[in-house]
Order: C-alpha cells, then structure tokens, then sequence
C-alpha cells in the first residue's frame, strides 16, 4: 500500500501518538511535541520512508499551526506588574535580547542574507511559555514570585518573536497599500486596544443581555468576537499563523474564556495540533550530516548556541535582579526552552523560503532536543539541590 497517498492511515498514525504519547510522557516531564516531531522525523522521507507529505496533510497541519500559536496566546500572562520594570527589563535583555543577538551574528556571518539572519535572531529570542510555567509550577517550593517571572518573561519574549517574524514576512510579501513601519503601528495599536478595552466591552455585552447570564449564549458571543478580531487582523494583511498568536492574547483576559480555551484546546491538541507537529518531523532533513562538512558546524554552532547562551545569559540576568544561585540556573534553563513560536513560524518560514532547509532543521532541532532535556534536567537539578538542603 502507498501510504503517501492513503490519508487515513497516515492520520491514524499520528493521532495515536497524539493521544497515547501525552500520557506516557507526562511520567517524565516530557512535552509530547518532542514525541510527534521525531516520530515524524524517523517515518518520513529522510528517515525510513514510511510516511510522505502531501497537500492534505499540509492543509490539515496549518489549521493545526493556527491552533497552537492560538492556544499559546490564550496563556500570555498580564505582563505590566512583572515586566515593565527595572527587573523585568534585565531580565528580557539577558534572556533575550543577548541571545537574538549571537542568533542573528551566526547566520550573517556565514553568508546568509539579513532577513534569514534577522528570522534566526528572532528565533533565538523566543522562550516556550507553555513548557516554562509548567515545569515552573512542578518545582512547587520556592520563592512564589518566580513562577510569575519565569511565565510573565517566556511569554513577552514569544510576543516579541512573533512580532519580529511578521515585520520578515512582510518585507519580502509587502502590504499593498501600507508601509512597513505604518503597518507596524497599526498592528501594534490594534492589539494595545484590543487587550485594553475588549474584556470590558465584553464585560458589558453580558450584564447588558445577557441578564440570566446564560453559559451558552456567553459562549456565543465570545466565539464571534473571536471571529471578528480574526477579520480585523486579516484586514491589515497579517499573516494567519501570527494573527492567531495576537488573537489569543488580546482575548485571554476576557470572562468566560477558559471555557472556550478547553474546548478549542481539546479539538486542537485532539486531532490538528497532533497532526503538524508530525509533519514538522516530515520535514526535517539531516542528509547534511554526511554530505556537507560545512554544514554540520552550522548545525551544531546554531544549535549550541541556542541553547547555552539562554542558559548562560538568564542565569546571569536572573542573578543581577536579585534571584540565587540555584533560581538563576533554573531560570536559566527554563528559557532555553522553545516550543510553539519557534516551531510555528519557522515552518512557514521554510514554506516561504526565507530560510534553507539546514536552518530549518536546526531551529527543530533545537526545540526538539530543548524540550527533551531541559524540563527534565531543570526538575531533576531542583530535587538534587532540595535534598542537599
């Protein structure tokens, strides 16, 4: 049988690691989006040539890409009492803008042109606020603000990345009746207002009509007003991988919404989150290992790079903002983790050709391997030092 043609089975294989993997990983800490990128990886093309991408799948993963950049936005925190500080600006600085930097110098360096440079810097910058505040929150004891900072930090570094991956992509695909910068202030107006002024103009929807306060009904108008915020966003040409990050966030904190975020969140990660995440593996291509020697130093340099400049500059910042020894290193690490961002807009950035397949495989990589070692070494460092205590 010719499994690149015969979609069921291909989706029936995916969806039983995307329903079995969660619960066996979760033993270890493990996020399953490690599980389905290499599961991918090892059954597509370059691998064992079980599995072969086609157009159904890619349509099925970019609702899925959708629905995780969208899922991540619904868990962005209220950043100002965290953020907008002395702290929180050190913080940013060391666990971001430090490492979007040395991101940035390694591809340009290497004769790739400056929007593949800038896009690696951005994905450098990045921080996984879904992996992060979970294993912040299975350190359990400590101090009770660091779970706040770990959360508040990963998730306006995931902002900031998204941001600067839209300025790329319409650089290259320009917006037909605005500039750059006036699309920018646009977009960045837009979602001010939104995250401002929407959870009260919700807020008197419902005392306004809704005097039962009907579950259903509330449930309703949130979802058009979802609907609406997407039309808007589409309005001003804003590619849909990076509207739904903003669109989660600019509705997160509006009442009700956890009830629309379990549902979205169980059709998402039940059947399309699953599915992109495996054909992300599809994608990955290590025929570079043997056959370009140069490339492997790309490879590694990047990869390394990624992960031990968030690990050696958060410690630090977190260091100088007050935090010990052992919270700046757990700090430290958590940052190094990239998950939804990274993942999300780096497949479209390979699907637009702003970067090469070896970039591509390295930004996988790196959070294929993050969120396969980093969660569990931060939990495992955090029980070592608790017992020598």
């Amino acid at each position: 049988m010719d499994y690149s043609t015969e979609i069921l089975p291909i989706l029936g294989l995916v969806l039983f690691f995307g329903l079995l993997v969660p619960s066996l990983f979760k033993w270890f800490h493990l996020p399953f989006a490690t599980s389905l990128i290499w599961a991918g990886f090892l059954a597509g093309p370059n691998a064992f040539d079980y599995v072969a991408p086609n157009e159904t799948l890619r349509m099925l993963a970019f609702v899925g890409a959708n629905f995780l950049m969208l899922l991540a936005g619904f868990e962005s925190p209220d950043y100002r009492s965290q953020v907008f500080n002395k702290r929180g600006l050190i913080l940013f600085s060391f666990s971001g803008i430090f490492p979007a930097i040395i991101g940035f110098l390694i591809p340009i360096n290497l004769n790739y042109d400056l929007s593949a440079s800038l896009f690696v810097g951005a994905m450098f910058l990045t921080s996984s606020i879904l992996i992060s505040s979970s294993t912040a929150e299975q350190l359990g004891e400590g101090n009770p603000d660091f779970e706040k900072v770990v959360r508040s930090i990963a998730g306006l570094l995931d902002l900031f990345g998204a941001m600067i991956a839209f300025l790329i992509f319409k650089n290259i695909e320009p917006h037909h009746r605005f500039s750059l910068p006036i699309l920018l202030g646009l977009l960045v107006s837009l979602v001010v207002v939104l995250r401002l002024f929407l959870p009260e103009v919700i807020s008197y929807f419902f005392q306004r009509f809704s005097e039962r306060k009907e579950h259903e009904g509330r449930l309703r108008l949130i979802l058009a007003v979802l609907l609406l915020v997407t039309f808007v966003f589409s309005m001003l040409d804003v590619p849909s991988i990076i509207s739904s990050f903003l669109i989660g966030y600019c509705l997160t904190s509006i009442p009700d919404i956890d009830d629309v975020r379990d549902k979205l969140r169980t059709i998402g990660y039940g059947f399309f989150v699953p599915i992109f995440l495996f054909l992300v593996g599809l994608d990955l291509d290590f025929s570079f290992v043997h056959e370009i020697k140069s490339a492997n130093v790309v490879f590694l340099g990047i990869v390394l790079a990624a992960l031990l400049s968030k690990v050696l500059f958060g410690t630090l910042g977190a260091r100088l903002v007050g935090f010990n020894k052992r919270e700046s290193l757990l700090f430290g690490m958590l940052s190094s983790t990239r998950l939804t961002v990274a993942v999300s807009v780096g497949y479209i950035a390979f699907q637009l050709k702003v970067i090469d397949s070896l970039i591509y495989t390295s930004l996988i990589s790196i959070t294929a391997i993050g969120t396969l070692i980093m969660p569990a070494l931060t939990v495992m460092l955090h029980k070592f030092q608790k017992g020598d205590s």
